[in-house]
């Protein structure tokens, strides 16, 4: 017996020819209708995750995604670079005052304390509330670097998003057994 395989055409030929004879049976008077003849199609064991180029096109869109990441970590390093370029940065907020007596610069102000200027103010290290007298001349300075710092906690988080989808994927593919 053969270990090709057979495709239903070698089938059918056999069946009409048959290989044998039986003893003392009168000879068939009607011949087989002649059937179509069917084009060989090859049967194949097709599975994706068997097949080895589907596994190299999982691998090729996996380089392509990670090459995508390492590219928009470089992008926000750069964009992060630049921020610290253009100038100074500030972790607070303006607040303005349209009346008030005397400045003080060693605790906190009050718009009753100002004299009607704005005051700059955020939060210290352990969550104090903290406040400084900013002239009117320096407003827009002081503006853009409180910009510049919401810029840069923006970047900051993508940078950390990035690096993190980074973490997960290496992690995953560290993940996979090798033999």
């Amino acid at each position: 017996m053969e270990n090709s395989l057979q495709t239903p055409a070698d089938i059918l030929d056999r069946v009409s020819k048959p290989s044998f004879t039986i003893a003392g049976a009168a000879p068939v008077a009607k011949p087989l209708p002649a059937l179509p003849r069917l084009k060989a199609t090859p049967i194949t064991q097709h599975r994706h995750r068997s097949n080895p180029h589907y596994v190299l096109d999982v691998l090729d869109r996996l380089r392509e995604h990670s090459l995508g990441l390492v590219q928009q970590l470089q992008d926000t390093q750069r964009k992060i670079q630049d921020v610290y370029l253009e100038g100074p940065l500030l972790d607070g907020w303006l607040q303005s005052a349209t009346t008030g007596q005397k400045e003080a610069t060693d605790k906190v102000l009050t718009p009753a304390e100002m004299s009607g200027g704005y005051a700059l103010c955020g939060l210290d290290e352990f969550g104090k509330l903290w406040s400084k007298p900013c002239p009117v001349e320096e407003i827009p300075a002081v503006s853009l670097a409180i910009a510049r710092y919401h810029r840069l906690k923006k970047l900051l988080a993508i940078k950390q998003e990035i690096e993190q989808k980074l973490k997960d994927l290496t992690d995953t593919l560290e993940d996979i057994p090798t033999e």
